[in-house]
């Protein structure tokens, strides 16, 4: 197993700076020893890891580089091969692991020192504890935290509108104010003479009721049987009788109304040829 002293450092004229933040590497430099702790030389295989513990764990970075050896010694940049990423300096302390060639990695790890967590500079990721704020030379926030800087420019804009809150308990009633004068009453015009209410006149006489008209007949015809004939249903006979030889021997009283009994049928009696007529009506 071989040993190593290591150094790493992070110097501003090794990296170059991103137009948009800090560089994201960081300058490294060690001397490695054999068993015999005779310095290295020739050229080898190094392979650098970071984790967030001590000892086990896996690595959040790792990255291989072919480096030569000058008496041991050996510098190069992490981060050249593999970017770190952004977030990977936090604030938590973490640890460097190497290995050589196939040599299993050293121990112990090195903690990484408090520079390459200068790359999250432009932006805390974390709380800040500062005890005040000034921004170009003149405080915003003073030491108890509150805002002293220009009021002027500070409104967002303006968020949707809110629900309509509860209504508020009713106010008390004012007083009643004065009650106005009563308008004058105008005068009443004189009421006017009732007039004399003339005699009933008498009731006159009730009209004699006129005679009720005869019933009329809606057809009428005229049936003849010998000896005996009668009318339809629905008919009744209005006059009739007995003739003989073309010579009427009887006749029945006509016309008959609906008053009185009123006969279906005619009967002759019999004697001699006769047949026998009736008028009927419906």
């Amino acid at each position: 197993m071989r040993t190593m002293l290591v150094v790493m450092a992070m110097l501003s004229s090794a990296a170059v700076a991103r137009a948009d933040g800090p560089p994201m590497k960081i300058n490294h430099q060690g001397r490695l020893f054999d068993p015999a702790m005779m310095p290295v030389t020739g050229t080898h295989t190094m392979t650098f890891a970071v984790y967030a513990a001590p000892s086990g764990g896996t690595p959040l970075w790792t990255e291989s580089q072919q480096l030569a050896f000058d008496d041991g010694y050996y510098a190069t940049t992490l981060g050249a091969v593999t970017s770190f990423a952004g977030d990977l300096f936090g604030g938590s302390t973490m640890y460097l692991g190497i290995t050589v060639d196939d040599d299993g990695e050293m121990t112990p790890r090195e903690p990484i020192d408090s520079v390459p967590y200068s790359m999250v500079a432009q932006n805390a990721t974390g709380d800040i504890t500062p005890h005040s704020v000034s921004v170009n030379g003149a405080q915003v926030i003073d030491a108890t935290g509150r805002w002293v800087g220009p009021s002027t420019g500070l409104a967002g804009p303006q968020g949707p509108q809110g629900p309509q809150g509860p209504a508020g308990p009713q106010g008390a009633t004012g007083p009643i104010g004065a009650t106005g004068a009563t308008g004058a009453t105008g005068a009443m015009g004189a009421t006017g003479a009732t007039g004399a209410m003339g005699p009933q006149g008498p009731q006159g006489a009730t009209g004699a009721q006129g005679p009720q008209g005869p019933q009329g007949f809606r057809s009428c015809v005229l049936r003849y049987a010998q000896t005996g004939v009668a009318c339809n249903a629905g008919e009744w006979i209005t006059g009739g009788g007995c003739i003989s030889s073309g010579t009427i021997k009887s006749s029945y009283p006509t016309p008959y109304t609906s008053n009185g009994a009123v006969p279906t049928s005619w009967q002759c009696d019999g004697t001699g040829p006769l047949t026998a007529y009736a008028i009927c009506c419906n």
